[in-house]
């Protein structure tokens, strides 16, 4: 059998000449809710851009890519720690980071920092967001309510919101929200 038709392809323009590889930063595990999954992340930077790509673990496959990539920055564990926050806080309402923390080019404790500053920012923003509800009642977060959305602070900021779907068909929902909304608007039109 000839190995040649079984070797990997190499093309010249797919990695840039001055990519650095710079191995593990860290991993933890993910709860997305109905189940979790193990997730190591790696640093790679080239002259440009910093590039953090995921391995996880998943009901036995294995995936691997590059989750995000930002301008080059500072030291490689500047990088590291700017890019896991983003990440973190990109994914922050469908699965949140769990201990064990593993570590590599940052700490337990440095990985452990950056969940613990993401989780403390969003609970000071909801906090923030429900005062000012309280204040003034928004239109669209009283509207949300009453067809039962259940509206929420999203933690993002203290004025983002967001809603989840009741047990209406979709189709339902979304028709008599945006019929109450146009009634909302006409009213309060001058």
């Amino acid at each position: 059998m000839s190995t040649k038709q079984h070797a990997p392809g190499t093309d010249p323009e797919f990695f840039p000449e001055n990519v650095e590889f710079h191995g593990v930063i860290g991993g933890w595990g993910y709860d997305f809710g109905l189940d979790t999954y193990d997730a190591l992340f790696s640093l790679i930077r080239t002259k440009d851009l910093d590039w953090l790509e995921e391995i996880a673990k998943y009901s036995g496959t294995t995936r691997r890519h590059c989750v995000l990539s930002v301008p080059r920055h500072g030291s490689k564990r500047n990088a590291a720690t700017r890019l896991l926050d983003a990440r973190v806080r990109s994914r922050v309402h469908y699965e949140y980071p769990t201990e064990p923390y593993q570590s590599g080019l940052l700490t337990k404790g440095e990985l452990r920092s950056i969940v613990r500053a993401v989780a403390e920012e969003r609970k000071r923003n909801i906090r923030a967001a429900e005062e000012k509800q309280r204040r003034h009642e928004a239109p669209i977060i009283k509207l949300a309510r009453e067809l039962g959305l259940y509206p929420q602070p999203a933690g993002h900021n203290d004025n983002a919101w967001m809603a989840m779907r009741s047990e209406k068909p979709a189709e339902t929902e979304v028709a008599e929200f945006f019929d109450r909304l146009m009634t909302l608007t006409r009213e309060a039109a001058p």
